[in-house]
């Protein structure tokens, strides 16, 4: 046996090893968790206080007068058109009274007493209007006009067709808009006064609720009028399309065709009997039929739109508000050129020969306005008008033997121009009398 000496492990030197590390192990985790715990504790933030009792009634103050002056704007609005019904149920009124001898005798009318339906106008006229400087009247001429186009005559096609829409967008403020509403609605009229009578008939009368805001903020500079070449709007232009995209969209359901006016415009004579004519033609060939509007005259003025485009057209506008004034949305619109308005550019954009709206007033609506050149009176050509864009013309070169171009809709039309009027369809939407 050598010399060499050998250290013998028995089971329980073994396991108090291993129970000494354990308690080692432990003892570190135990220590560093603590450190972790400590960190984290050292670095979480003190849980905000809460707001002051008074901030917290603020809000509620804030959130309560939001909700009240939506519930007025509704109540405004609801209140235009009830007044719009008035309006309408009085001219009905009067016209049942002036014919009822008539309706009493005529055996072959058929009652209609269980279509619920509505009766859809033919047409109907917006006419936007605000005061101008000194209460200029040009509201009254414009009526007298357009009045004077329209049939007193019941067993006239035209009769109690056309609807025409005044909005005052000065509520409160618009003395001219007062004193011919007045005229219209107050009392019996007198029976020589045939611009009330038939104002009762067609048209209405009816305050801007204001429900269509502008989103502009409020600190946004305004633009310099006189340097302006990306042709921002300022705050009196944005709020200009806000008022006319209130219109339209009132309008839009009650006429199968809507026509824009202005306050300051004559009708032209024989403006009324001309409309049904080139909306015969137009409506007339398969070609045409995919028209996307009628320009008889120049500016946001002079419009003719189908009911349904003229709602995608309101649509478009409250989305340009803070981009363009409302005629220069108007061209981006109809041309394709805007978001998501590519397929205007396969409509076609009709124009009439000549110029069937004339600008009769020389006090703006607006402070500043730079000069202009002159714009085509009654019947002068709309091929040569300075303010719209050549798709808008009338194009006296390609069409010089037709009254609308373009005069071929497509390559293999017919020259739908030149077809008899005989042979075109009855007025469109006009059901005989």
């Amino acid at each position: 046996m050598s010399g060499k000496s050998y250290r013998v492990f028995s089971r329980s030197s073994i396991d108090r090893d291993k129970r000494v590390r354990y308690l080692l192990w432990l003892r570190i985790s135990l220590a560093v968790n603590a450190i972790v715990v400590l960190i984290w504790i050292l670095s979480r933030k003190p849980n905000p206080a809460p707001p002051p009792a008074d901030l917290v009634w603020q809000g509620a103050l804030r959130e309560s007068a939001r909700n009240i002056s939506q519930l007025n704007k509704d109540l405004k609005a609801t209140a235009a058109v009830l007044k719009t019904v008035q309006n309408r149920l009085a001219a009905e009124a009067h016209t049942a009274a002036s014919h009822a001898s008539d309706l009493a005798n005529d055996s072959h009318i058929e009652t209609t007493a269980d279509d619920t339906s509505p009766v859809l106008a033919w047409l109907a006229i917006g006419i936007p209007t605000v005061p101008r400087h000194n209460d200029t009247d040009y509201l009254t001429s414009t009526l007298e006009y357009l009045l004077s186009e329209l049939p007193s005559d019941s067993t006239d096609p035209l009769f109690d067709k056309v609807r025409v829409i005044v909005m005052n967008n000065s509520p409160g403020q618009h003395l001219v808009y007062a004193k011919v509403q007045n005229r219209v609605t107050q009392g019996p009229h007198d029976p020589d006064d045939t611009f009330a009578q038939k104002a009762a008939l067609y048209v209405e009368f009816v305050d801007n609720p204001g429900s269509v805001e502008d989103p502009t903020p409020e600190d946004k500079p305004e633009p310099d009028d006189f340097d302006n070449p990306t042709n921002i709007p300022g705050s009196q232009v944005r709020r200009q399309t806000c008022d006319l995209i209130e219109l339209v969209e009132m309008a839009q359901p009650i006429a199968h065709y809507y026509l824009f006016m202005e306050d300051d415009f004559r009708m032209c004579p024989h403006t009324m009997r001309l409309l049904p004519y080139l909306l015969a033609k137009l409506n007339a060939m398969p070609s045409a039929q995919k028209w996307l509007g009628l320009r008889i005259s120049y500016g946001m003025n002079g419009i003719l739109l189908r009911s349904e485009d003229l709602k995608s057209f309101a649509a478009y506008m409250r989305t340009r508000i803070e981009v363009l004034p409302p005629d220069l949305i108007w061209p981006e619109w109809f041309s394709g050129h805007g978001p998501r308005t590519m397929a205007n550019r396969r409509r076609p954009m009709a124009a009439y020969r000549y110029n069937l709206l004339e600008h009769i007033g020389a006090v703006s609506s607006f402070k500043v306005r730079a000069d202009r050149p002159a714009f085509p009176k009654c019947y002068e050509p709309m091929s040569d008008v300075w303010s719209l864009s050549r798709a808008e013309r009338f194009q006296d070169k390609k069409c010089p033997n037709s009254d609308l171009s373009p005069c071929t809709m497509s390559a293999d039309a017919d020259d739908w121009m030149h077809v008899p009027l005989a042979q075109l369809e009855p007025m469109h939407h006009l059901p005989p009398t």
